[in-house]
C-alpha cells in the first residue's frame, strides 16, 4: 500500500491535534446533499466506519473523522469527489481484496451513484481543521500537478 507522508510544522500538528480533539459523532452536514449524505452513511456506513477521533475502535474500516484532510483515497487515488464516489461504487476496481467488498450494499447493490455523491459530500466535510494545513494545501497541489 502507498502512503503519503506530509511532514508539517510543530504549529501546524498542533493545530491537527487540536482539531481532532473536536470532532464529534453529533456533527451536522452543511449542505442539503452532505445532510442527505450524512443520513445514509448513519444508515449504513456507520457499522464498520466512525467519524469521531476518539473513538478509538471502529468496527471494522478506519474511522474517517478527518477523512476531508485526506490526500488520497484509498491511498491511491488523488483526493477528489470523484475518487470518492468510485471507491464507494466499486472498491474492487481501485484495490482488489480491500475491506469494503463484503460491504451489504455492494452485496445487495442497494446504492445508486447519486446516493454515493451525497456520502462523498458528507465524508468531504469531515476535517479535523477549517482548511487543511498548509503543507497538506502544497502537497495536493503538487499531486494533481503531477498526475
Amino acid at each position: 500500500m502507498d502512503f503519503k507522508v506530509v511532514v508539517v510544522s510543530q504549529e501546524e500538528y498542533d493545530q491537527w491535534i487540536e482539531g481532532m480533539k473536536n470532532t464529534s459523532p453529533e456533527y451536522t452536514a452543511e449542505s442539503t446533499s452532505a445532510q442527505e449524505g450524512q443520513e445514509l452513511f448513519q444508515n449504513s456506513c456507520i457499522n464498520c466506519h466512525a467519524i469521531d477521533a476518539s473513538a478509538n475502535n471502529p468496527i471494522v474500516g478506519p474511522n474517517l473523522a478527518d477523512f476531508g484532510d485526506r490526500t488520497k483515497v484509498a491511498a491511491i487515488k488523488n483526493y477528489s469527489k470523484e475518487a470518492i464516489v468510485d471507491w464507494i461504487m466499486d472498491p474492487a476496481s481501485i484495490k482488489p481484496g480491500n475491506g469494503m467488498l463484503g460491504a451489504p450494499y455492494l452485496q445487495d447493490n442497494s446504492i445508486q451513484e447519486e446516493d454515493a455523491e451525497k456520502i462523498a459530500d458528507f465524508l468531504m466535510e469531515l476535517k479535523a481543521t477549517d482548511e487543511p494545513v498548509e503543507s497538506v494545501k502544497k502537497f495536493r497541489e503538487n499531486e494533481a500537478e503531477n498526475n
